[in-house]
């Protein structure tokens, strides 16, 4: 356990909780918005349209980080 290899292991793995503890933030709120917009009985059109909007950014923000979660 004290060997080179398994203290990089280490690191990595505290740097995943690190960059999940920051961004699980952001999917909740997206999850909350979604069920307000699912109580609502008007305006779905423009709401699904924000929807898609969002998660085309959140993947468009995936992409142009590729590896993140470790580094």
């Amino acid at each position: 356990m004290n060997s080179e290899r398994a203290i990089q292991v280490n690191i990595a793995i505290m740097r995943v909780f690190v960059r999940m503890k920051e961004v699980v933030p952001q999917y909740r709120k997206l999850v909350e918005r979604v069920r307000e917009l699912e109580k609502r009985e008007d305006g779905h059109e423009d709401d699904i349209q924000e929807i898609f909007l969002l998660i085309d950014k959140l993947e468009a923000r995936a992409e142009s980080e590729p590896g993140k979660l470790i580094s």
